[in-house]
């Protein structure tokens, strides 16, 4: 279908220039867990690189279950006081072991180590997420950090007779904030509505109480 067509080339091009120029990776939308809404296979593997140590330690006790045990314990945290934000920051807790969700730049360049860790972080872009185990429901875009999702986007093309308004009311119409990646504080920390021209952005979809906030760079004439 024509209308398809275009609003797949814009989501092409933005995709594109993540992969080429922002470090990310492309996603397999097909990876997505609706139930625990992450990515389960990126977190193991930058867990397995990163922190092998721990991996082996759990290993040993949990055997096979190692993956499942270490995935149930993330989403506890992520559902948790701690929400998506502190996970991602000060890592969680399972069976005694800390866990890093997620390694920040070094502030100098001494420690290759500690460069070496912020390195091995994973970005992802996913295109056409399905998200709900009791729909088809899908979103444009989700980026993700090591496999949490942190930001989606929907994402409109005026040749295809829509803009960023559009995508917004479809925040607040048709996407349920009760939905795990939607919760607020819990797995996305922001949701971004997309045109060619604009962009707007929130932190928290309430349906039609929804507050979107200007989130353009602007061109520097104005």
């Amino acid at each position: 279908m024509p209308v398809d067509h275009k609003e797949r080339a814009f989501e092409t091009a933005i995709d594109n220039y993540l992969l080429a120029n922002a470090g990310y990776a492309q996603g397999d939308a097909k990876a997505f867990d609706q139930e625990r809404a992450i990515f389960p296979e990126e977190f193991i593997a930058f867990i397995r690189e990163t922190q092998p140590e721990i991996w082996q330690a759990l290993e040993k006790l949990h055997g096979a279950s190692t993956d499942t045990v270490i995935l149930d314990d993330l989403t506890k945290a992520l559902d948790g006081h701690a929400g998506a934000l502190g996970v991602i920051r000060h890592g969680f807790k399972c069976f005694g072991k800390l866990i890093r969700a997620a390694y920040f730049a070094p502030a100098h360049a001494m420690n290759p180590d500690s460069q070496r860790l912020y390195e091995a972080n994973r970005l992802i872009v996913t295109r056409q997420v399905r998200y709900s185990t009791k729909h088809s429901n899908s979103i444009d875009v989700v980026l993700s950090l090591n496999g949490i999702p942190v930001a989606t986007a929907e994402l409109k093309n005026h040749l295809s007779g829509q803009n960023a308004e559009h995508a917004k009311h479809q925040y607040k119409a048709d996407r349920d904030p009760r939905e795990r990646i939607f919760e607020f504080k819990r797995r996305a920390l922001v949701h971004f509505a997309v045109d060619p021209d604009v962009v707007w952005m929130t932190t928290q979809l309430s349906g039609n109480k929804t507050v979107f906030l200007p989130f353009n760079k602007g061109n520097g004439t104005g």
